[in-house]
């Protein structure tokens, strides 16, 4: 059965508390696990520890700070402004996907939060798609035991760790004759 995305991160960094506090208080009616941090050193600290499919801030810095991070660090950034139509100009140039009036009300502020709240959800699927190839590239789907690709990566390791801890390490390989006939008469299921 099919596992459920977990639910996306928010991080909201505004230097007006007000802001903070009012997004803070709209942000936790929408289902997404929400951060906060109060400077620009501190959400970027968070950015390289948890990925946040959603970043509100009202500073320009922190924007062009975190789209230096790795690719996903912060997925949809969304430009909290307080004044005049330039800063959306100045907001798009740093690396920010929307901008937002920090008084916005009603169904301006529900729409963009919509839009938000979509693209976090799609960037949950794809974290959750992306780990379970991971975890499908490295098993053999009928064995279920571990693939050539997962035993390349995994012997070295293992033969350091057996000398590290000064352990004796077995490696047994099987030949079966003629498998292919096996497999051509009674299918590769059996």
């Amino acid at each position: 059965f099919p596992r459920l995305p977990p639910t996306p991160a928010a991080l909201l960094m505004t230097e007006g508390a007000t802001t903070r506090e009012r997004f803070a208080k709209l942000l936790r009616v929408t289902n997404v696990q929400l951060d906060q941090a109060e400077s620009i050193e501190e959400a970027l600290g968070q950015l390289s520890t948890r990925i946040h499919a959603l970043m509100f801030t009202d500073s320009l810095e922190l924007i062009r700070r975190a789209r230096q991070l790795p690719s996903g660090a912060a997925t949809h950034v969304v430009f909290v402004h307080a004044g005049a139509e330039s800063s959306y100009q100045d907001a798009f140039r740093a690396g920010a996907n929307d901008c937002l009036p920090s008084d916005a009300r009603g169904e301006h502020f529900w729409a963009h939060l919509t839009i938000a709240r979509r693209i976090a959800d799609l960037a949950a699927s794809l974290q959750l798609a992306l780990t379970d190839n991971r975890i499908l590239s490295t098993i053999d789907e009928l064995t279920r035991a571990g693939s050539r690709r997962f035993f390349e990566q995994q012997f070295p390791r293992e033969v350091e760790r057996a000398a590290r801890l000064a352990q004796p390490l077995a490696l047994v390989m099987c030949d079966i004759g003629h498998f292919k006939r096996m497999n051509d008469r009674f299918g590769h299921q059996c």
